[in-house]
């Protein structure tokens, strides 16, 4: 029985939580696998570039595929890097690769696809550079620009799930430290063990009680005599 180790890889952090296109691939290699009769000894993944030769997930694979003599599998070959001298020495290690979109890959084939996975990571990082160009030019020229969404931008930066409105804390006259952090930490652990009542576009509930002035709702705040001010950006 033939065995495999599985690689799956994808480029961001946002499709890492999704957890959708590492899923995508698991299942295509787990097809295989079984549609072949082999055996999937071990599976591994990374949340990292193409362009990343520095990667845990691909490392112990392929340690784990020498050690056992099986066949490293991923389900595209740009899963595998979109860096063509990077895969081309991985395919020289000695270990077995297989790219379940090219299957039979000769030495030619394995070039010229990892080639256009290269070229690919290329165009966009250029047109990625060339949009953000524009945006920073619109930014020193008028002060904003309009989103994809529809909003009016300020400044770049990816605001997180949580954009909206930004809180900020003032404080009543003569509270100690030790006040404001007792009320933080009371708060904190409320919305820890309650669900929130409150929209999602009043912010978002700090991970620390005391490092971040992102709040989720104001409630407790005026009960307390805190008075907040929401800055729209």
């Amino acid at each position: 029985m033939k065995k495999y180790c599985i690689y799956t890889r994808v480029s961001t952090e946002e499709q890492g939580r999704s957890g959708l296109g590492l899923e995508a691939q698991l299942d295509q290699c787990r097809e295989y696998i079984a549609r072949t009769h082999g055996q999937n000894i071990g599976e591994f993944r990374d949340i990292r570039s193409g362009k990343d030769r520095n990667r845990p997930g691909l490392r112990r694979a392929m340690e784990l595929a020498a050690r056992e003599g099986a066949t490293l599998i991923v389900a595209k070959l740009d899963r595998l890097s979109r860096d063509a001298e990077y895969a081309l020495y991985l395919r020289n290690t000695g270990v077995d690769l297989l790219a379940i979109d090219y299957p039979e890959a000769t030495t030619i084939t394995f070039c010229l696809a990892i080639g256009l996975a290269q070229t690919e990571r290329e165009l966009i990082s250029g047109r990625t550079k060339s949009a953000l160009g524009v945006r920073k030019k619109q930014l020193k020229e008028q002060g904003f620009f309009i989103s994809k969404a529809g909003r009016r931008v300020t400044r770049l930066g990816n605001p997180g799930p949580s954009a909206g409105r930004r809180l900020r804390i003032s404080w009543p006259a003569g509270w100690s430290g030790s006040q404001r952090t007792g009320l933080w930490t009371r708060e904190w652990l409320r919305r820890r063990s309650t669900p929130s009542p409150y929209s999602a576009r009043a912010g978002r509930w700090p991970r620390s009680p005391t490092t971040s002035t992102r709040w989720r709702s104001n409630g407790r705040a005026a009960e307390s005599g805190i008075k907040l001010q929401s800055n729209e950006y």
